[in-house]
């Protein structure tokens, strides 16, 4: 059985703070608070996001018509901008702030990082890292088009030490140590369905002895675990998979197939073993 589906719901009486008057004038001015969760995990409960950066995340919030629509972002000097559309991305020291309109929606993926977390530790997944979480409760206004606004709700989550996988030649003990990595991916997405695998969404670190850990910095989306592994056709879609994402490690689609093996229901394993068979014929 899918190990998500045997966890409990999202509970629904999480502590909330009071709305604010909307108002690009009024948001500006409000101070943003932190959320207190009242997940069963509670692994991230120990993850503070400092005054500065509040004082620094209330201060956006009036120049956000500026930050959507004209390339000349606020803060430049403070904050390093990833995404400067409806989906805000930025990094503030240690941390990288998210935004999400939904505020269930940010819920679901806090969830989704603290169960990961629970996988991990269960299964001995040493190699594999989530970042530490938290949804920051208040929600200010983000214009969608010069005349609509929605909330946007953010969440704060650990800064990692990450880069992507280039074409440079790896050391013994780098290979070696990666292939246990993607070793212990095979099982996660195996585990929880996880299905939006890229280089961007599970990059590594690297550490000086040579070591080489999978961070899971996107664990959004839970549709398929087939997905997750073999991606869609010619990498279209959500994702290009774990067998293009690590497509320079040797027999990788022999190894996915014995791994998935262990812990896929029949069916699943069948459809998978169909799709290597489409995508990734033996040579």
């Amino acid at each position: 059985m899918n190990f998500l589906h045997s966890m409990p719901p999202i509970p629904q009486n999480i502590i909330e703070t009071p709305r604010p008057t909307h108002g690009l004038e009024k948001s500006s001015s409000e101070p943003l608070a932190e959320q207190t969760h009242l997940y069963t995990y509670q692994s991230s409960s120990d993850f503070k996001i400092p005054e500065e950066s509040i004082n620094i995340i209330n201060k956006i919030w009036g120049e956000i018509p500026r930050i959507t629509y004209d390339a000349d972002c606020p803060l430049s000097d403070q904050i390093v901008w990833k995404v400067m559309n409806s989906n805000l991305v930025f990094i503030h020291g240690d941390f990288v702030f998210k935004g999400g309109h939904s505020k269930r929606d940010l819920d679901q993926r806090f969830a989704n990082m603290e169960i990961g977390r629970k996988v991990i530790l269960e299964h001995n997944l040493d190699s594999l890292v989530v970042p530490k979480a938290k949804i920051l409760s208040q929600p200010y206004l983000l214009p969608r088009k010069r005349t609509e606004y929605q909330d946007i709700y953010l969440i704060a989550e650990e800064k990692l030490d990450i880069e992507e996988l280039q074409d440079e030649e790896l050391s013994e003990v780098q290979k070696k140590s990666l292939e246990k990595a993607v070793e212990q991916l095979v099982i996660f997405i195996c585990l929880t369905d996880l299905s939006d695998v890229s280089m961007g969404n599970v990059p590594l670190i690297k550490f000086p002895n040579g070591e080489i850990k999978i961070a899971l910095v996107d664990l959004e989306f839970r549709d398929s675990s087939i997905m997750g592994l073999v991606g869609q056709e010619k990498g279209l879609g959500r994702g290009s998979g774990l067998l293009r994402t690590f497509s320079q490690l040797e027999n990788l689609n022999e190894k996915v197939a014995k791994i998935a093996s262990k812990y896929l229901e029949p069916k699943k394993m069948a459809d998978l073993r169909r799709e290597l068979s489409l995508y990734y014929p033996p040579k």
